[in-house]
C-alpha cells in the first residue's frame, strides 16, 4: 500500500483518523501493528508491509505519550533511498511536533548508520569500496568471469562469503574456501553452482579482495564495528568500549537487502533485541536468484546474536539463547496468512 501525498500531509499534522487518511487497516494488519515483542512481516511488494511498520511506530509513539506523557526513541532503517526520501519528511515532522517529547526518532538509510557508528567508534568516517566492484570485475581472469554473470558473483561474495552470520566468529571477515563450498553443496543453489563453480567463485572473491587493496566494503565495516563493540578477547568489562545511545524500537524495511552481518549491528542500536525489533521483507525476492537471503538466516541471527542475556563476549552470548525462543518470538508474523503472502 503506497502512501499518497494527501495521506502524508494528514500524518504530518498528526491526524490519525483512518477515514480521513484514506486507508483502513485490516484486522490482521491492526493485530500486527499492536503485537508486542519482535515482528517479522514477509509479503509481496505493494501488500502494505511497509505501512504496517510505519503504523506500528506511530502507534507506539502515541501510546507512550498517552500513558507516560513522553515519547519513545525509534529508528526506521531501510536500504532503499526511495523509501527513505518519501517518508523522511513525514516521519521527522511527526516526531518533532511536540516540544515535550524527549524521544529521538527518524528514518535513515543503512549506509548512514554504518558511517555514524564508525565515526562514533573510531572518530572518523569510513569510505566504501563497494561501488568499485564493476571496475574490479573487468580486471579479473576472463577464464573465470565468462562462466558467471557479474551479478551472481557479487551476490555470492556480498551475501554468502562475506555476509553470513558465521563470519562474525572469524578473525577474517569472510568464510573459508572449504566452508563456502560446503554451504553451496548443501543449499538449493547446488543445482546452479557445482563444487567446481563454487571454487571458481571463491577464486574471484580472492581476486576481489586483492583488487580492493585494503579498502573496506560494507560487510568489512559491519564486521569491524561488531568486533569493536562486542569483542570476545577482552574479559575486562572496564576496557570494553561504551555503546552509542540506543533506541527503544528499531524497524527494518526490505530486510532482504541487508546481510546477516549488517543486521547484527542492530545489537548495537536496540536497547533490547528480545522485544524491540520489527522487520518487513519481500518474500518474492527471498527466493530469487538475485538475493540469497533466507528466513533461516534471520532466525540464525536471532539465536546467536540477538537473544543475549548480557553484553558479554560473543562466545558467551552465543550460548545464551534457545531455539524454541526464536520460534516463539517470531510466530506472531509467521502464523498470520497476510504476513506470508
Amino acid at each position: 500500500m503506497e502512501l499518497q501525498p494527501h495521506t502524508l500531509q494528514l500524518l504530518v499534522r498528526g491526524d490519525f483518523s483512518e477515514q480521513k487518511c484514506g486507508f483502513r487497516l485490516s484486522a490482521e494488519e491492526k493485530t500486527l501493528v499492536e503485537t508486542e515483542g519482535n515482528l517479522l512481516v514477509l509479503a509481496r511488494s505493494g501488500t502494505g508491509k511497509t505501512n504496517v511498520l510505519l503504523e506500528r511506530a506511530l502507534w507506539r509513539e502515541t501510546r507512550a505519550r498517552e500513558l507516560l506523557d513522553e515519547g519513545v526513541a525509534q529508528i526506521f532503517i531501510t536500504a532503499s533511498p526511495r523509501l527513505s526520501t518519501s517518508l523522511k519528511e513525514m516521519f521527522d515532522s511527526r516526531f518533532s511536533s511536540s516540544s515535550s517529547s524527549s524521544s529521538s526518532s527518524g528514518i535513515l538509510e543503512f549506509w548512514k548508520i554504518i558511517i555514524a557508528l564508525h565515526a562514533s567508534a573510531f572518530g572518523r568516517e569510513c569510505e566504501f569500496a563497494t561501488s568499485n566492484f564493476h571496475s574490479f570485475w573487468r580486471t579479473f581472469d576472463d577464464k573465470l568471469t565468462r562462466k558467471f554473470s557479474e551479478q551472481l558473483v557479487r551476490s555470492e561474495i556480498v551475501s554468502t562469503i562475506k555476509g553470513r552470520r558465521e563470519t562474525l566468529e572469524n578473525r577474517e571477515p569472510w568464510l573459508s574456501r572449504e566452508t563456502y563450498v560446503e554451504i553451496v553443496r548443501q543449499s538449493r543453489r547446488a543445482d546452479e553452482l557445482s563444487e567446481a563453480d563454487a571454487l571458481s567463485v571463491y577464486r574471484l572473491f580472492e581476486a576481489y579482495e586483492k583488487a580492493k587493496r585494503g579498502a573496506l566494503d560494507t560487510n568489512d565495516v559491519a564486521h569491524k564495528l561488531f568486533r569493536h563493540f562486542f569483542r570476545d578477547d577482552d574479559d575486562d568489562d572496564n576496557n570494553r568500549p561504551s555503546l552509542p545511545e540506543k533506541y527503544d524500537f528499531v524497524y527494518v524495511d526490505e530486510v532482504q537487502d541487508l546481510t546477516p552481518v549488517q543486521l547484527a549491528l542492530l545489537r548495537v542500536l536496540a536497547k533490547d533485541t528480545k522485544v524491540g525489533l520489527s522487520f518487513a521483507g519481500d518474500s518474492a525476492q527471498t527466493i530469487s536468484g538475485v538475493s540469497t537471503f533466507r528466513f533461516e538466516a534471520l532466525k540464525d541471527l536471532f539465536y546467536h546474536v540477538f537473544f543475549a542475556a548480557t553484553d558479554d563476549g560473543f562466545s558467551r552470548r552465543q550460548k545464551s539463547a534457545r531455539a524454541q525462543d526464536v520460534d516463539q518470538r517470531l510466530q506472531n508474523a509467521l502464523s498470520n496468512p497476510r504476513a506470508r503472502e
